[in-house]
């Protein structure tokens, strides 16, 4: 059972000023979301923070995708902050933000039971894989393929393409991309 929450513990929205924070969070726990990543996260859904007297001890995001589908994640909590309900309220703090509809995650093990316990259902298994960037080598095309660049007037197709693809209307993020 988790200890009871510090009342020093504050939750307030997160702002551009806190993401070097959540970028030692997540660098903390080995999850590979650069700085920038976070940047535009923020930019394209919202964030909560969890602070105390020591600084920012907790983060978690959100992101709506259309009226009916949101993703929350980002949910870390500093390692000697765990286990105090800190993981909890953040959850149902960017939830609530969320608003009604069907909200997807991505959880790890150690999250996994805080999410149950707030009704998720497990639907499947994502294998992740980190890694030093390559370059891909040019697949080879048909006589009658060709590949351009990718520019601003493919952003509708593409968009159809996305929500073919994950039933999402992600237009802004792939913008934002």
């Amino acid at each position: 059972m988790p200890a009871a929450v510090d009342s020093q513990v504050r939750i307030r929205e997160m702002a551009v000023d806190d993401l070097d924070a959540a970028s030692a969070l997540s660098r903390a726990v080995r999850w590979p979301h650069r700085l920038e990543d976070l940047a535009v996260m923020l930019q394209v859904g919202q964030g909560v923070v969890a602070e105390d007297e020591t600084g920012l001890v907790g983060t978690a995001m959100g992101w709506r995708y259309g009226e009916e589908t949101a993703t929350l994640g980002m949910v870390i909590v500093r390692s000697d902050r765990r286990r105090q309900g800190i993981g909890r309220r953040l959850t149902e703090e960017i939830m609530g933000r969320l608003g009604d509809g069907a909200i997807f995650l991505n959880a790890t093990q150690d999250g996994l039971s805080l999410y149950k316990s707030l009704g998720f259902k497990a639907v499947g298994m994502i294998h992740q894989h980190q890694g030093a960037a390559f370059t891909a080598p040019m697949p080879r095309l048909r006589k009658d393929e060709r590949v351009r660049p990718m520019s601003a007037s493919d952003a509708e197709a593409v968009a159809r393409l996305d929500k073919a693809a994950t039933g999402k209307e992600r237009a802004t993020v792939l913008k934002a991309l």
